[in-house]
């Protein structure tokens, strides 16, 4: 979450990316890596009115020969779990501030501890939990995790990967491999859109489900 603003509108973007921003912190980081500007999802799908994200992690592998299909490869694990917020969510301009609400990582949701696994152990949920919801709350088909969203998910990765292939073995070994955390969030209509690729994603094993995910 270092460095996630979310702003109001483009005024503030500017003040927050520019030199004269007020954050020491947003220069330092604006001098070594620049910015990404998103438009903001005003409609996400909700779970008990709180936003979340779903973590998928993906192993990309490498390989420099001669002949070789495809330089990188990329497996897409088998189950994505969910991360919330112990907010509820809101648009005022006063939710506008509150990171709690906003950003469903660890590190920023165990700030606030009466919050953090009040609703959901270690504000996480399974996918079969996720598809049980989505099918008690908008009816959709119980195979849809399955049959319809992993897939689309698995179409976003295979793009992204695509896109890097050249930059992931710069250094020309003949093999390697890098695990990355990928963030989607789901709009109204239950439509993925990646939000973000993390490299070095949280391994931390905070509840059972991710004991079996991550350490099993």
């Amino acid at each position: 979450g270092i460095g996630i603003q979310v702003c109001e509108g483009y005024d503030q973007v500017i003040d927050v990316v520019s030199k004269k921003g007020k954050s020491k912190l947003n220069n330092r980081l604006t001098r070594k890596h620049g910015w990404v500007v998103q438009k903001y999802m005003e409609r996400p799908f909700l779970i008990h009115g709180r936003k979340f994200d779903l973590r998928v992690f993906v192993l990309f592998t490498v390989n420099k020969g001669k002949n070789l299909r495809r330089p990188v490869n990329s497996y897409m694990h088998g189950e994505f779990y969910v991360r919330t917020s112990g907010v509820v969510y809101n648009t005022s301009r006063k939710g506008v501030k509150n990171t709690m609400m906003h950003l469903t990582n660890d590190a920023v949701q165990k700030k606030v501890k009466d919050n953090y696994g009040k609703h959901e152990m270690a504000n996480k949920l399974s996918m079969v939990e996720f598809g049980e919801y989505l099918t008690e709350t908008n009816g959709v088909p119980a195979d849809y995790v399955e049959s319809v969203l992993r897939p689309r998910l698995k179409e976003i990765v295979k793009v992204t990967a695509k896109s890097v292939e050249a930059k992931l073995n710069k250094n020309g070994r003949k093999h390697g491999f890098e695990l990355m955390g990928y963030d989607f969030m789901l709009d109204e209509n239950l439509k993925p859109w990646l939000i973000e690729v993390n490299s070095n994603p949280c391994l931390e094993q905070p509840c059972p489900l991710l004991e079996r995910l991550v350490g099993g």
